[in-house]
């Protein structure tokens, strides 16, 4: 009998990456100065838009933890997803980031949802919805979820 993946449900800010968005990215990080930021590149690994006035800070040791995740994703043991209070395009948005950022073949991510994923607004992020997905077959449940 085949056991059904482990479905790791990863959240974005403040758990995967910190972004800086265009309201704020002149307030700080347009000023910092080039040191810090070699100084910080060298703790963490950082995707800097100067045109779009918006950053993404990778936590640190993702690249680590996704080549070592990478591989039982690959048997399929575990599959990854991305779930936000953002929206659905900042979602795929940050899929499409990592997987480039970090020299990934393809996208990982089974979906990447976002606030509009969320169907009962008073439990956010109710992982009833995905084992209720009909797309899922079943396959997700509450002993093989994580949310992170």
């Amino acid at each position: 009998m085949t056991l059904p993946p482990l479905l790791l449900i990863f959240d974005i800010d403040e758990t995967l990456l910190q972004f800086i968005p265009p309201e704020i990215y002149h307030y700080g990080w347009e000023k910092t100065s080039p040191e810090y930021k070699k100084r910080l590149a060298k703790v963490c690994e950082y995707v800097d838009y100067p045109t779009r006035k918006c950053c993404f800070i990778f936590r640190t040791g993702l690249r680590t933890f996704l080549a070592n995740i990478l591989s039982l994703v690959a048997n399929g043991n575990v599959q990854l997803a991305l779930w936000t209070y953002g929206t659905r395009a900042y979602s795929a948005e940050v899929a499409q980031l990592i997987t480039e950022h970090f020299g990934i073949i393809s996208n990982p991510f089974l979906f990447t949802y976002g606030s509009e994923d969320i169907a009962d607004h008073t439990k956010p992020k109710s992982l009833n919805y995905i084992w209720n997905d009909p797309r899922y077959s079943g396959t997700f449940n509450k002993y093989n979820t994580l949310l992170i």
